[in-house]
């Protein structure tokens, strides 16, 4: 099977994405943020209350607010930097792994070429595949992964099928997409 597309900016940022909520350790950091910093914010009005002449009612429904918009925007605010983080990445390096890609499935791996580079890579090293927003992300390490953009499929089917050649090839059942909670944040 032969696939032609362009790996944009966009598909390394949801190469990000997808490695973080697949990440145990990412999902675990996430969570431990999301409530420490409430529970810190409800922690405080019994403080207050010792060193303010101000209501402790008053230090509650202040920290209260305070706590819910910590929990309820804190992902959003970190999936903002994150974009920001990764734009700012890509303008300081060359971005030779952007553009036009070819990948085919041959029997004696996964070939990929782009305008300065062709490699080849063995099935036996792939560790893992996951879907995110459209694309295909074929991880070879934990931190490495071969990129494929939401583009190279014309219809689902034509990913589904790609899908399962790969999975037939390599043993590895891909891991559907799941609603994320950067997704759940863009719906709001």
């Amino acid at each position: 099977m032969r696939l032609e597309y362009t790996l944009t900016e966009d598909d390394y940022i949801n190469l990000n994405f997808s490695y973080a909520e697949s990440s145990a350790s990412m999902k675990k950091s996430m969570r431990r943020a999301r409530i420490t910093g409430p529970v810190m914010f409800l922690i405080l009005p019994f403080v207050m209350k010792n060193v303010s002449s101000i209501s402790f009612i008053y230090w509650m429904g202040i920290f209260s607010i305070a706590a819910a918009g910590w929990f309820f925007l804190l992902p959003g605010i970190i999936k903002k930097n994150t974009v920001k983080q990764i734009k700012k990445m890509l303008a300081e390096k060359d971005k030779g792994f952007l553009g036009q890609k070819v990948l085919e499935l041959r029997p004696e791996g996964i070939m990929t070429k782009g305008t300065d580079e062709e490699t080849m890579t063995s099935y036996n090293t792939v560790e893992d595949i996951t879907e995110y927003k459209g694309g295909v992300y074929i991880y070879t390490s934990s931190i490495s992964a071969i990129m494929i953009s939401p583009g190279a499929f014309a219809s689902d089917k034509d990913r589904k099928d790609f899908l399962d050649e790969l999975k037939s090839k390599t043993n590895i059942k891909p891991k559907p997409a799941k609603k994320s909670i950067y997704d759940k944040i863009d719906s709001m």
